[in-house]
């Protein structure tokens, strides 16, 4: 004998609104964990820009660049030179001390041929 129509209810799943609900809570989420990872990645805690450089000699390049920093840290630069054809010429880690959070540095970067260009290419906190 089969049971009445009707008689336990019509499995359903759920409905169209629950759905759109669950969707726009999800996607509001989503947002919110992007834009955090975006905003800290565009203000990072320490940051150096290269102010200035003069390729005095074939095998050395004079850097100035500022850092800014947590006062109160410690952080390394990683100094790039960069020839005329994107070849990497040079390259040193530069340490940056605490005290002030807004340092200029000055570094006479080791370079095997004359360069083109050069770029603070990352800045690091150490403590």
């Amino acid at each position: 004998m089969t049971p009445p129509e009707g008689r336990y209810g019509e499995k359903r799943g759920m409905s169209r609104p629950r759905k759109v609900g669950l969707g726009v809570v999800g996607l509001a989420i989503l947002g919110g964990v992007g834009g955090y990872i975006a905003w800290q990645m565009s203000h990072p805690a320490v940051q150096g820009t290269v102010t200035s450089f003069n390729a005095t000699t074939a095998t050395s390049v004079i850097v100035t660049f500022e850092v800014d920093k947590p006062s109160d840290k410690t952080a390394t630069c990683t100094l790039v030179a960069v020839d005329g054809h994107g070849t990497v010429v040079g390259a040193a880690s530069v340490p940056i001390l605490s005290g002030r959070a807004k340092n200029v540095q000055t570094y006479t970067l080791q370079t095997t041929t004359t360069a083109n260009t050069v770029e603070v290419q990352t800045c690091k906190l150490t403590d």
